[in-house]
C-alpha cells in the first residue's frame, strides 16, 4: 500500500518557510537601515549642521580626520620645518629665549665650543637613578 504525498501539507510548510524568510528579510532591512543612519550620524564631519530638527544641532566627530592629500601635507610640513630651521624667532619672549638658524648655531658651537659644567662633580640634587638601584639591596638588608 503506497500512500499519496500530502500535497496540502507540503504547500502549507512551503508557504510558512517563504513567509518566515520574508519577515526575516524585512527585519534585516530595517535593522540595516537603522544602523546605517546611526553610523552616518556618528561619522559626519565635525561642525556639520543637521537639517533634521534634533536636540543637538552640532555634533562633534571623535574620529581623526583623514588625509586627502598625504603627499602634499608632508611637503607642507617639511617646508614649515625647513623655515623654522633657517630663521630667527622667539621661543619664549618673556624668558628671552630665541630660535636661531641652524647654520648660525653650528658656527657658534665651533667658535665657543659646547657648554660644560663647572666641575665634574655630580649635581647636589641627590643620588642618580643608577646609584639608587645599586644601593637598593643594601637598604633591604637593614
Amino acid at each position: 500500500m503506497t500512500e499519496e504525498p500530502n500535497v496540502k501539507g507540503i504547500l502549507i510548510v512551503a508557504a510558512a518557510i517563504v513567509g518566515i524568510a520574508s519577515m526575516v528579510l524585512v527585519a534585516l532591512a530595517l535593522v540595516f537601515h537603522f544602523l546605517n543612519e546611526k553610523w552616518a550620524l556618528a561619522n559626519r564631519p565635525s561642525g556639520w549642521k543637521s537639517s533634521a530638527p534634533s536636540t543637538t544641532e552640532w555634533r562633534t566627530n571623535t574620529a581623526p580626520p583623514l588625509q586627502i592629500f598625504p603627499r602634499r601635507d608632508l611637503e607642507e610640513f617639511r617646508a614649515q620645518e625647513e623655515l623654522l630651521l633657517h630663521s630667527y624667532g622667539w621661543i619664549n619672549h618673556t624668558a628671552g629665549i630665541v630660535r636661531i638658524p641652524i647654520d648660525r648655531a653650528m658656527e657658534l658651537v665651533l667658535e665657543r665650543g659646547l657648554p660644560l659644567r663647572a666641575t665634574n662633580e655630580p649635581p647636589a640634587s641627590g643620588r642618580s637613578a643608577v646609584e639608587l638601584r645599586r644601593d637598593r639591596p643594601k637598604e633591604r638588608e637593614r
